[in-house]
C-alpha cells in the first residue's frame, strides 16, 4: 500500500503527516513528497491521517494499492 497526501489550499505535497492503520500501531509518516508506503496491510483496513493544522482523516483501502488522499486545513 502507498499513497500521497496533499493539502486542499494548493495541492502542495505534505511532508510529515502521520499515516497510521487504525486500532494498530502500524504506522508511518509522509516523506518530503507528501508520499508514504505501509506493507502487510489487509486490504480492508482503514487510515488514519493526522497533521497539526489540518482536520484528521481516515480512509478505507478497499483494495486499492495507492491512495492520493487530500487534507483540509482547520478552520
Amino acid at each position: 500500500m502507498k499513497g500521497k497526501l496533499i493539502s486542499s489550499a494548493g495541492g502542495l505535497p505534505l511532508p510529515g503527516v502521520n499515516v497510521i492503520v487504525k486500532g494498530t500501531q502500524n504506522g508511518t509518516t509522509t516523506d518530503v513528497d507528501g508520499r508514504f508506503i505501509l506493507k502487510n496491510i489487509s486490504p480492508k483496513s482503514v487510515l488514519v491521517f493526522s497533521f497539526l493544522g489540518y482536520k484528521t482523516q481516515e480512509a478505507s483501502i478497499n483494495n486499492q494499492k495507492d491512495l492520493l488522499i487530500t487534507l483540509v486545513e482547520e478552520s
